[in-house]
């Protein structure tokens, strides 16, 4: 009987196993199975694809207790968006929260529960922080330790218009030289420098463009309005392997394209105003984006003591761009970019400098995982001197070409890894220097440096693994080439110094010969691993090259500096960076930590005989000197985030030096030894709080400290023909006083809804409060026969400034 119902049941059972087993194989293989999740990140108004916008994905697990349930949320990974704003995941089957975030955007978050692949677009609002009265955000707090970059600073656009401001104008720069390792070179003078970099050594890229001056009147402005500008990223090290051409830092900027809604908005200082057009057309497939700045300082100049009598200024700028949408996959973008100024001294003497800018590009999807950039560059920067002085009348030319070419793959094989390649081309024209006669009368006589001209290309690979959920790498690899060609090169006898006397020969090169060939691999790594959720751990590795130099003996840019293509006399500068830091968030991201170490070397940097003569010389190399240089610091960061009260302290220490060394002991400067660069300055605080009052009222303060530059003071004198002579034996052996200032402003935003259109920002800043005089140069000449030091202070004293800027 048992064998029987044995029997009849094995059918049964043999089912029902089977059936068991195809369920559970079929469910695992389920659970297994991946599917992509892939879309496009956009500005919600004016649909431009947002760079670099994180996308976070938290999983979410149900929790049964007592009858009742719940989710818990845990981290699942994440992506970055790509240059067309494309993003793409694989995540099994479940449920998920997406929570897309952009430097400037309010974050916003959708609910999936994922059975198969799907496609999900996100459209970002811009983040309006005096609408919340309780929290004030102003980035994506976890990307400082889940993301895998590292030295990286972006700008909150936004947070610009309620900070301090000089002559009430927002400015990308100014805002830049609070963050740690970045420092100005001194009030009134262009450029910044990065890590105990040179000004020179700072790639300043719009949209994809160089710019080779950044600075309206003398330094006191950007060139660049803050209000056509989308984003900012600097980058310190871990440059993208995309870009090259500068040892020390990259600043990324993009310009704004339009609306899918007219937006108008006009700021009037009091020194400058700027207006913003925005609108749409073609049925919102294109936008359009227009934005001026003008300035009109000459009667605040006129109010200066009498010894300014007679100077003048004005500086003016244009920002252009469209966008239009071929498809749901083709997009054609065009921007445009100029900028002029002028200045003239009491003595007779005017400046000025033109840059013009111009950039086509073309995006195409081409499939899921597959996008392509293409790119046309110009850039050209026209800068001189007029003199005015009856019977020297002149003008000095000197002008920029850059004309590029460059096209960049990007293909995402899954959420895990994705690849970058691409490769440019440029041409350069460089000419150094015309001085001709503007007047019959003048006694200056007609010169000119012939013309340089150089080839530079590279070709890169760069690839992104989330090794796992803790441990993320980024390593590129870039291939750069340049040659010099054309042009005459003279030869020196051997075993002698470079000087006019011992030129040996004359050799002279065809329009398209090369004179002069380099090159060589550009290595970029990234590595980090995080500790918790809440803590990482950062290595960095980059090698850069510059195939051009910045040919001055000022302390900053200036209209007389000149750009010099790199030749057998002046090789490529080249650095190497390491760096390593430690991030931390506490209190739910209330407070972000970061304490950052690097060190850097560099080769093949120029400096300057004593007394050298640098302008329109046709025989520069003997002027020069060969020299290597370093730089090592540590960098701390502390902000917070959240709440009325928000802010950062910080804190860098570092140092940078240089050592000029020739074989010729006659050359050497100090001896061969290293010594501070003039961009050392140990000691450098900043703190900066913004105070939401309620009702859109912001107040902020910003306190800076700086350790004062090295100057070289003079250790002797000397009496020669009745006259007295200073002697300056040992370089920058001295400092200026330490510079420190305090500013102030309250701003207020009259909207009251994130969708009113119609709505007005004042600004009332006090640049430097106390009045502090920082020394920006101290120099020493003879006074009734005894030497005498003399300060001089550039902006001396509070500067107050009332900014209103309307939109509709």
């Amino acid at each position: 009987m048992n064998a029987q119902n044995t029997a009849k049941d094995s059918p049964n059972q043999r089912m029902k196993f089977i059936f068991t087993a195809t369920f559970l194989l079929t469910y695992c293989v389920s659970m297994a199975q991946k599917n992509a999740v892939t879309g496009r990140i956009q500005d919600n108004t004016s649909q431009k694809p947002l760079l670099a916008a994180t996308v976070q994905v938290k999983r979410l697990v149900k929790v049964v207790a007592n009858g009742d349930y719940t989710y818990n949320r845990t981290d699942f990974g994440g992506t970055n968006s790509d240059s067309l704003g494309q993003y793409r995941l694989q995540l099994p089957n479940g449920e998920y929260v997406l929570e897309v975030s952009a430097v400037g955007y309010a974050t916003k978050s959708r609910y999936l529960n994922l059975r198969r692949s799907v496609e999900i677009d996100f459209e970002l609002s811009e983040k309006i922080n005096q609408l919340d009265d309780v929290e004030i955000r102003t980035q994506k707090a976890e990307s400082n330790v889940k993301s895998v970059e590292m030295s990286t600073i972006k700008i909150n656009m936004q947070s610009l218009k309620t900070t301090p401001i000089v002559f009430g104008e927002s400015d990308i720069i100014r805002a830049l030289t609070l963050q740690p390792g970045v420092t100005n070179v001194g009030e009134g003078a262009g450029g910044f420098s990065v890590r105990g970099g040179r000004t020179d050594q700072n790639l300043v890229l719009l949209d994809d463009a160089p710019i080779f001056n950044t600075s309206h009147l003398l330094g006191l402005f950007t060139s660049i309005n803050a209000e056509a500008v989308q984003s900012a990223t600097l980058y310190k090290s871990g440059i993208p392997a995309r870009y090259g051409g500068r040892l020390s830092s990259l600043l990324n900027m993009t310009t704004k394209t339009g609306r899918e809604e007219k937006r108008t908005a006009v700021a009037v200082g009091p020194i400058s105003s700027n207006a913003l057009i925005e609108r749409p057309f073609a049925n919102k497939k294109g936008s359009l984006m227009l934005a001026g700045r003008g300035a009109y300082p000459n009667w605040m100049i006129n109010a200066f003591p009498k010894r300014f009598e007679g100077s003048k200024a004005s500086f003016y700028d244009f920002n252009g761009s469209l966008q239009y949408r071929l498809n749901t996959r083709n997009s054609l973008t065009i921007t445009a970019y100029q900028s002029g100024d002028a200045f003239k001294f009491p003595e007779d003497t005017s400046y000025f400098w033109r840059s013009r800018v111009a950039t086509a590009q073309w995006g195409a999807q081409l499939g899921s995982k597959l996008s392509i950039t293409t790119k046309g560059i110009l850039s050209h920067y026209t800068y001189g001197v007029k003199g005015l002085t009856e019977g020297f009348e002149y003008q000095l030319n000197a002008r920029i070409r850059h004309h590029e070419l460059r096209t960049d793959l990007l293909y995402q094989l899954t959420d895990k890894h994705r690849f970058e390649a691409g490769g440019n081309v440029i041409f350069y024209r460089f000419s150094p220097g015309t001085v001709r006669p503007t007047a019959t009368g003048s006694a200056i006589n007609e010169r000119q440096l012939a013309d340089e001209y150089g080839r530079e290309s590279a070709v890169y690979l760069s690839y992104d693994w989330d090794i796992s959920k803790r441990v993320s790498l980024q390593v590129g690899a870039r291939y750069s080439m340049f040659q010099n060609v054309g042009g005459r090169v003279l030869t020196y006898q051997p075993n002698q110094p470079l000087a006019v006397e011992s030129i040996a020969d004359t050799l002279q090169f065809g329009r398209n010969e090369v004179n002069f060939n380099n090159g060589g691999f550009e290595p970029r790594a990234l590595l980090k691993v995080e500790l918790a959720d809440n803590k990482s751990v950062k290595l960095g590795y980059n090698r850069t090259r510059q195939y051009m130099h910045l040919i001055t003996n000022t302390t900053a840019i200036s209209p007389v500096d000149y750009w010099k293509l790199a030749n057998r006399y002046a090789p490529p500068q080249q650095a190497h960076q390491v760096s390593l830091g430690y991030y931390q968030n506490l209190q739910d991201n209330t407070f972000i930590t970061s304490v950052e170490g690097f060190y850097k070397e560099m080769t093949q940097l120029i400096e300057y005989k004593d007394g050298a003569s640098l302008l329109l010389n046709e025989h520069l190399e003997t002027e020069l000197l060969p020299a290597i240089g370093q730089s090592y610091g540590v960098e701390v960061s502390l902000q917070k985030t959240k709440g009325r009260l928000t802010g950062f302290v910080n804190y860098t220490w570092s140092r940078s030096l240089v050592a000029a060394r020739s074989e010729f002991a006659i050359e050497q400067i100090n001896q061969g030894q290293f010594y501070p660069s003039i961009f050392d300055k140990p000691h450098n605080l900043n703190v900066s709080a913004q105070w939401y009052l309620g009702s859109g009222w912001t107040g902020s303060t910003n306190f800076m400290y700086q350790t004062g530059r090295p100057l070289t003071y003079p250790d002797g004198q000397y009496v020669f023909n009745d006259n007295l002579i200073f002697n300056y034996s040992t370089r920058f052996a001295s400092r200026l006083p330490d510079y420190h200032r305090l500013d102030l402003s309250l701003s207020y935003d009259s909207r009251r809804t994130k969708e009113q259109k119609k709505y007005s920002v004042l600004n009332i800043s006090f640049f430097n409060l106390y009045a502090r005089k920082n020394p920006y140069s101290i120099f020493f000449r003879q006074y009734l026969g005894a030497p005498r030091s003399y300060r001089l202070a550039v902006l001396g004293t509070v500067i107050p400034s009332v900014t209103l800027t309307k939109y509709w």
